[in-house]
């Protein structure tokens, strides 16, 4: 009996790999009864000693290991097989994967240790592979559709002539069939679709080179979701490239996943949110807080950009969506630019960012184009003045819209963005900034200058030291008389005490509690009228537990309502529920405190 091994490397122990399980589950469907195999997976990470993987997978004994191919691992992989090849010569090697669908010959003229690269989707091209496998180099023509493979007699590379792709997805088994460990997925994302292909046809993706879009069954769909909510999995990601783009299927999937969760799992979907339908989306505002998560990509507001990349988008349409949907306060809601697209100069992708930034999404994603091989923008590289990186992921370095000088400085400021915006600790904070400015780009922009000058980027930062340099920044570029800087320090620590209910406040934002403050703090939290109004949830606790969940904070200024300097006091309540993504509930408990 042949021994397979399925091989991914992450790019995080987290993550797990959809591919090498999709192998497995095709095979043992269709052919291992006729002709059994074992399969053996192993997920590793790009971060593990390549000498230990070697190691590892030498030992496995096995007769075929395949490895799932991405942009992120490809240069491990490639250097995992090279040293394997060394210690076990007769081992076939297949990889698949779209980072090695698109120069299947160039990569094996690179590399004789690669004996098989699958293009196009893996499953029937696989199982077929290790059928014939040891059929004579005559048969192999004819057999290995999808499949470049070297002779075995002559070492000629036949290069694939088409990619496969799979009609019916019906054939194809649940990925989380009868073999679903929970135990697997513990502390881990379950990465999994319902759809294939997609209806656009954007010229940096990938999937603009399948046409049109396939479903899953769908009650194989959802007795995979009862799975993953009945093992209180983390977090499922949709990987549909448009999750929503049959809006009918999309809809009795939420109101199923509505209607079976049970408080724990998270969903995130890639949309489209011009596609949301006014139905979908009243129904969305009812559902459970932090049950979807909702990755919405933009990528530019410019319509010559959008023409350029064949992105099909009504962004006024998409505007009223995103701002209906945070009416419901219940599903996170991250938006995406790209730097580097066609007809996109600095200070228009500024325009794009200002538009998307004023939405207020839960995260402000700013990615760098990747001229990925076999994507209409690597084809159209000349025309763009595209220049990149070589090794993957290809990212842009410069363009004709952009100079190199820009896409640092737009590197810096996607750095900042991501510290600050993104990590919700500064959000009434940058708030409170950005009204000051012309607009949020130019805070960022002079933020990110500011940041550069004093070697920010150089290491990494505690959370005391965030707030601390944030402070430093808005200190050296007022005026020392003013008393914005007095009212930041007043937001920062608003910001730090509704995140953290126990943490020490970092240096900048210290202050003096007196004892008879502190006194009446005690009384203000035990008193019953209080728990009943504001937190009748820890009724049953004793103070020494309630303390987990209630704090009160003194301010210089009243920084929510009038921004007059005179002392105000809020009471923080914290949750304890996994999915609210809030934190705290705060309220002004000023008057209460001044009558004790």
């Amino acid at each position: 009996m042949k021994k397979i091994v399925l091989v991914s490397l992450n790019a995080k122990y987290i993550h797990t790999n959809l591919a090498i399980r999709y192998l497995e589950t095709y095979y043992r469907e269709h052919y291992n009864e006729q002709y059994p195999v074992e399969f053996v997976r192993k997920e590793y990470t790009i971060n593990q000693q390549l000498a230990d993987i070697v190691a590892d997978l030498y030992l496995q004994k096995a007769d075929v290991i395949g490895f799932s191919c991405y942009i992120w691992n490809v240069d491990s992989i490639l250097k995992v097989i090279r040293n394997f090849k060394k210690v076990a010569p007769r081992v076939k090697i297949v990889l698949g994967g779209p980072e090695v669908s698109f120069d299947s010959k160039e990569r094996m003229l690179a590399y004789p240790e690669i004996d098989y690269i699958i293009c196009g989707e893996g499953e029937d091209a696989f199982a077929k592979l290790m059928l014939t496998l040891d059929l004579p180099s005559t048969e192999l023509q004819d057999t290995l559709i999808g499949i470049s493979y070297r002779d075995p007699i002559s070492q000629e590379i036949i290069e694939a002539k088409q990619q496969v792709k799979i009609k019916e997805l019906a054939k194809i088994p649940s990925p989380y069939g009868d073999n679903f460990d929970p135990l697997d997925f513990q502390y881990r994302i379950i990465y999994y679709e319902s759809s294939r292909g997609c209806p656009y046809s954007c010229q940096y993706c990938l999937s603009s080179t399948d046409q049109g879009v396939r479903f899953f069954p769908i009650e194989q769909v959802k007795s995979d979701l009862k799975k993953f909510i009945e093992a209180k999995v983390k977090q499922v990601k949709f990987v549909d490239r448009t999750f929503n783009c049959a809006p009918k299927y999309a809809m009795d999937l939420f109101r199923w996943i509505i209607e079976h969760q049970q408080g724990f799992t998270n969903f995130h979907f890639e949309i489209s949110a011009d596609l949301l339908t006014d139905e979908m989306l009243e129904f969305l505002k009812g559902a459970p807080l932090g049950l979807f998560q909702f990755e919405i990509g933009v990528q530019s507001t410019h319509d010559q950009t959008l023409d350029a990349i064949q992105r099909k988008m009504d962004f006024q349409k998409l505007k009223e969506a995103v701002l209906r949907l945070q009416e419901g306060a219940n599903i996170h809601q991250h938006l995406d630019l790209i730097v580097g697209l066609p007809h996109e100069d600095f200070q228009r992708f500024a325009q794009s960012f200002d538009d998307v930034y004023k939405l207020q999404p839960d995260k402000l994603q700013m990615g760098f184009l990747k001229v990925l091989k076999g994507s209409g923008m690597r084809m159209r590289e000349q025309e763009y003045g595209f220049i990149y990186m070589d090794e993957p992921p290809y990212e842009i370095l410069q363009t004709n819209d952009l100079t190199y000088d820009d896409v640092i400085l737009l590197r810096d400021i996607e750095h900042i963005l991501d510290h600050y915006y993104n990590s919700h600790q500064f959000t009434h904070t940058l708030a409170y900034l950005i009204a000051q400015e012309k607009s949020p780009f130019e805070f960022y922009e002079r933020f990110a200058q500011y940041a550069s000058a004093q070697g920010f980027f150089e290491k990494s930062h505690s959370q005391g030291a965030m707030y601390d340099f944030l402070f430093a920044f808005v200190s050296a570029t007022s005026d020392s008389n003013d008393a914005k800087v007095s009212i930041v320090r007043d937001f920062m620590k608003f910001d730090f005490v509704r995140l953290s209910p126990h943490g020490k406040l970092p240096d900048v934002l210290h202050n003096y509690t007196s004892d008879d403050l502190k006194k009446k703090k005690q009384v203000l939290v035990s008193d019953p009228t209080v728990i009943e109004q504001y937190y009748p949830q820890y009724a049953q606790l004793n103070m020494r537990n309630l303390s987990k969940y209630v704090q009160i904070e003194s301010f210089q200024y009243d920084i929510m309502n009038t921004m007059e300097q005179r002392t105000t006091y809020y009471l923080f309540v914290y949750h304890d529920d996994p999915l609210n993504f809030k934190r705290a509930d705060w309220y002004d408990v000023t008057e209460q405190i001044k009558q004790i």
